[in-house]
């Protein structure tokens, strides 16, 4: 869903569409196996049921996007707030409501476009390819057909044509664009002095008795985190792969039946024709370098030399002069989808035009390298490792299915039966832990209601590493009082880096009315030893300051001519900046593509946001609040 925003929106529309719709993938999880109608709504919208499994499956979707966006480390308090959980719910309604809308309007999704989104999703892909095998596993371990997946993919798209549809109708004054380019092309001079945190630091004492009053004024900071301890079973590939068992007579089997299958590796003699595009070309641009690659290609078909005309064309620097040769390439030395081509073609071909990450590429194999047939023990361990990713495959399918039914049978791990080891984790508390508490998706499943209260095994949880994982509790540690004595040196620390925040933050405020007084800034600097910076025509786009300091100095007013204003400024480093604008350089905006753009862009947004609130307003939706009793982990 997301790559469809980006793609058809530009961007803009999947800031808004990130707080309002819920992903297609939260579509999946616990309502594809127990259906929507086994529990109580939660809500209902123009008479379309949320069930709990839906807003359940939601907040563990919502939750694992800010913690992508934001790290790992996010209090757990924000996800158990009445604010988050209102959030999400909020983008339920808002999905169905939009999704309604659609139907009713007749927006319609090819099956081209569909195939296209949905090859286009990194679930879905291998190497950046889109792989069917993939795709399978990945709907099986959900228990999702096929159907149920592209239909709820499908309706998620017409969701972005609604928008994009609603946003291509926002109108943008040419004086608010001439007025917006006036302002975003204005400068500013500027000198500043920065006082640094570290040096007071130094001078910043705490002693025995304030680390003593803190403690004690702060005793629930000071408590043990709650932790956890689980067991679980890991359905990993290259385990199972390890645990197949061999013998030669398999292997030679195997062998047997596929000898074209081992084959000494390959490689292939290339030369290349390129033609560069930036990666901020656009459409017209790419147009017109496709365009040329394609006039090229056709004189190779018609039977010009491929080095000369590399030598004359390539805008490759390094390989033209030599007729584009690129050498000796093995797999994974190219881009993907110019390997596939290349090691397609036979001794003497070249390819048509590749969309590359370099721009259109044309290649051609001057010669195949290696390819023979391979003695069985030559290939014996190329065998075996076949042999074993085969037969780990079918004990993953095999495996898989078990796992879903001892996860939703919430049979205990020990007693289950299943062919995988049960392992115990480490204690671990809501900020992770060692091994498999390194993964955010464990904790967050782990204090979930369902397996710390309920004492349930968990869901199917997928791991970064790729792996499969269930969990069921086996004990907790509740929060416990820590001793003074082993969190004093935390206050002390914690004490002085405030104090020479404060410190920095007065010696700022001193500055400024000195300033004010009359007092130079360069002789404040001089007497307090600090160093003067100085910033003429700074403009709004400038990378050599803290942004906060650049965003400080345009909303300072303009000073009066030979004169200057002053302010001062915390940066998030504890230290203190002080600002001396000394003049606004205004400039006469003129049209300008990229600010209509963006003002297009922004009042695009605020059509949509209108649309969808008037949707809303004129639908019928009531929440269950007596069935909002989902609690889940950090």
């Amino acid at each position: 869903m997301l790559l469809s925003i980006r793609d058809r929106l530009l961007g803009w529309v999947g800031y808004i569409i990130l707080g309002l719709i819920i992903l297609v993938f939260s579509l999946w999880g616990v309502q594809s196996y127990l259906g929507g109608g086994t529990l109580p709504p939660v809500a209902e919208v123009n008479g379309v049921e949320i069930s709990q499994n839906q807003y359940q499956n939601a907040l563990l979707v919502r939750q694992q996007q800010v913690r992508q966006i934001y790290g790992s480390n996010i209090p757990a308090t924000v996800f158990e707030s009445d604010e988050f959980k209102q959030d999400v719910l909020d983008s339920l309604v808002r999905n169905t409501v939009v999704t309604g809308i659609a139907e009713k309007r007749g927006y319609e999704i090819s099956d081209a476009m569909l195939v296209d989104r949905i090859q286009s999703e990194p679930s879905f892909q291998e190497n950046g390819v889109f792989s069917p095998v993939k795709y399978d596993q990945a709907l099986q371990v959900q228990r999702q057909s096929k159907l149920g997946f592209e239909q709820s993919f499908r309706n998620n798209l017409k969701i972005d044509q609604v928008g994009s549809t609603i946003a291509s109708t926002a109108l943008v004054p040419a004086v608010a664009i001439k007025s917006y380019s006036g302002l975003e092309q204005q400068t500013r001079d500027l000198r500043l002095l920065t006082i640094s945190k570290a040096a007071l630091l130094e001078t910043a004492s705490v002693s025995d008795a304030e680390a003593q009053t803190y403690y004690e004024e702060n005793l629930a900071v000071f408590m043990s985190p709650e932790q956890v301890k689980v067991d679980y079973v890991l359905l990993d590939d290259a385990a199972l792969a390890a645990s197949v068992e061999v013998n030669d007579e398999v292997l030679r089997s195997l062998y047997n039946q596929e000898p074209a299958s081992f084959r000494s590796s390959q490689s292939r003699n290339v030369r290349h024709i390129l033609y560069r595009l930036s990666e901020n070309a656009t459409p017209e641009q790419e147009s017109s370098v496709k365009k040329t690659a394609e006039d090229l290609y056709q004189r190779l078909t018609e039977g010009a030399d491929f080095a000369e005309l590399a030598v004359q064309f390539s805008q490759d620097e390094l390989s033209a002069p030599n007729g584009g040769e690129l050498g000796e390439i093995f797999l994974g030395d190219l881009h993907p989808g110019l390997e596939r081509e290349i090691f397609a073609l036979e001794e003497g071909s070249y390819t048509a035009p590749v969309r590359t990450n370099l721009g259109y590429q044309i290649a051609k194999v001057d010669s195949i390298l290696g390819g023979e047939q391979l003695a069985f023990e030559q290939a014996k361990e190329q065998v075996e490792q076949e042999y074993r990713s085969r037969q780990a495959d079918v004990l993953y399918q095999n495996v898989s299915t078990d796992l879903v039914n001892v996860s939703y049978e919430n049979i205990n791990l020990r007693e289950s039966g299943l062919d995988l080891e049960v392992q115990t984790s480490d204690w671990f508390s809501r900020q992770g832990g060692p091994g498999i508490a390194a993964d955010p998706a464990v904790v967050t499943a782990a204090f979930a209601d369902r397996v710390f209260n309920q004492k349930e095994n968990s869901d199917i949880i997928d791991l970064q590493n790729g792996s499969q994982l269930v969990m069921r509790f086996v004990d907790s540690k509740a929060p416990a009082q820590l001793p003074f004595a082993e969190v004093k040196e935390q206050i002390v620390s914690g004490l002085k880096e405030q104090k020479s925040r404060e410190l920095a933050a007065a010696k700022g405020v001193e500055l400024v009315n000195a300033l004010e007084t009359g007092t130079s800034l360069e002789a404040l600097a001089t007497a307090e030893q600090l160093e003067v910076v100085s910033k003429e025509a700074l403009s709004r786009r400038a990378r050599d300051l803290d942004p906060a300091i650049i965003t400080q100095a345009f909303r300072m007013p303009a000073p009066e001519e030979g004169a200057a204003n002053y302010s001062t400024l915390s940066l998030r480093t504890g230290d203190q900046v002080v600002l001396a604008l000394d003049a606004v350089n205004q400039v006469t905006g003129e049209f300008n593509e990229a600010n209509a753009k963006t003002l297009s862009s922004a009042y695009g947004l605020r059509e949509v946001e209108a649309y969808f609130d008037a949707l809303e307003k004129n639908s019928s939706i009531s929440v269950l609040e007596e069935n909002l009793n989902v609690v889940v982990g950090p």
